[in-house]
């Protein structure tokens, strides 16, 4: 029985160790079309995710744009570094299983504090911009 108890509290205490907050920041820009958020996914490193929400769903009901979203994106997104575009190494669509919404991966060789850029070339032709900070 205290055996019990002993491997109880052990694993109790395993996972409230386990459960901590998560520490991304999560940035967003919006507007009365789109949602864009972008999260660092390491701290220090050139990789984020990017999540794209219409507020409207009737745009992305059209089979070319989803197209458009899921293979044609990786121009969409580059640095804005001294006033050069630095487009990403790579750009990964990631299925979320959300209709009308759009996830990727991105990567870059390397960055500074920079700008990173959505140019959203598919759905409403406009740009949306995130500051990047070391």
């Amino acid at each position: 029985m205290n055996s019990l108890k002993i491997n109880l509290m052990i694993l109790l205490a395993v996972s409230i160790a386990a459960c901590r907050p998560e520490t991304r920041q999560v940035q967003e820009v919006r507007d009365s079309r789109l949602i864009v958020q972008l999260v660092r996914i390491n701290a220090g490193a050139t990789a984020y995710k990017c999540k794209i929400v219409p507020v409207q769903e009737g745009i992305t009901n059209s089979g070319r744009v989803s197209n458009q979203m899921l293979y044609h994106a990786d121009s969409c997104f580059y640095l804005l570094d001294n006033g050069k575009p630095k487009y990403a190494v790579a750009v990964q669509p990631v299925a979320n299983g959300i209709k009308g919404s759009y996830e990727y991966l991105l990567q870059w060789d390397a960055a500074g504090p920079v700008s990173l850029v959505f140019d959203d070339k598919y759905l409403y032709s406009r740009k949306y911009t995130f500051k990047i900070k070391d």
